[in-house]
């Protein structure tokens, strides 16, 4: 088990542009006017409007949505960056030691490490596989057939070179998707103690009259991922502390990297709701986990 925050900020694309000007504070936009502000489209809509910088709060902007080459990076976006082409991106190797792929569309993905001259000093692959009948066990995850999509995927990145790019072919598909390519420093959360489960939580609120009728008004419904890992008890304190700096944060979780496992490769974005230590020795010491997931 282990989860990732996104340290990639940008990257370098031949067919990924940013589609709107960024917003300048000494520019006089009109009503209907569309600029990028962070990671998302901002709509006008006011008469000159100069000076009033976009946020959720502003009465001047709307937020309009998530940019095809923001979508790729932005861990807090559900939209995905679309090509009709290939895709390629590159972006400095930084700190990155793993990189977590999800929720996309591609016959093949390649990753390499590159020097300072751009040559190849380490590649690795994956590709898809053409077993039609084999059971897709949750939403985003790692699918072994060709013909289905939403895929996800890591890679455990060596620190060689100084950057990587990542290549995803699109080959029998009409385009390239995906939803989010998160690299960082991956940080241990244990070693799965059993099965991991899946559900959600509704917040839809009922209501029954004085006749016994029942009405539904439907909201969302969240989605869980539960499990309990296993640690030595030395690290349960470093771990504790590095697990409450990211609590409020979009990470990706690699929820299990065991390849024996039925989960191998389940690769979501999500929220640590809870951490809490529920047995320990001097040994050893089980955790249980309880995330939200934002995809």
């Amino acid at each position: 088990m282990r989860f990732i925050r996104q340290d990639i900020t940008s990257y370098t694309s031949d067919n990924i542009t940013q589609e709107y000007a960024t917003w300048a504070i000494g520019t006089t936009y009109a009503v209907g006017n569309i600029v990028m502000w962070g990671s998302y489209f901002w709509k006008n809509s006011f008469t000159a409007n100069i000076g009033k910088k976009p946020s959720e709060e502003s009465p001047y902007w709307v937020k309009w949505g998530t940019s095809n080459y923001y979508s790729l990076i932005d861990t807090q976006s559900s939209t995905q960056t679309v090509v009709s082409t290939d895709l390629i991106v590159k972006f400095p190797i930084s700190y990155i030691d793993t990189l977590a792929i999800g929720y996309y569309t591609a016959q093949q993905l390649i990753i390499d490490n590159l020097d300072a001259s751009n040559n190849v000093v380490y590649t690795q692959s994956f590709n898809q596989s053409s077993n039609e009948e084999v059971f897709d066990y949750f939403d985003y995850m790692y699918a072994p057939y060709s013909t289905s999509t939403d895929k996800a995927k890591y890679f455990d990145i060596p620190r060689i070179g100084t950057q990587i790019r990542v290549s995803f072919i699109k080959s029998i598909f009409t385009e390239v998707r995906c939803g989010f390519l998160v690299g960082g420093s991956a940080i241990n959360m244990g070693k799965t103690k059993e099965g991991v489960k899946i559900g959600w939580h509704s917040y839809s609120e009922r209501t029954t009259d004085k006749f016994g009728i029942m009405s539904i008004t439907k909201r969302a419904a969240q989605d869980l991922v539960d499990f309990e890992t296993t640690i030595p008890s030395s690290n349960l304190m470093p771990l504790r502390r590095k697990a409450k700096v990211y609590r409020d944060e979009v990470v990706a979780f690699i929820v299990d990297d065991n390849e024996n496992s039925i989960y191998e490769n389940i690769v979501t974005l999500g929220v640590m709701q809870d951490m809490t230590p529920i047995a320990t020795n001097n040994d050893l010491t089980v955790l249980s986990w309880s995330i939200l997931e934002s995809v």
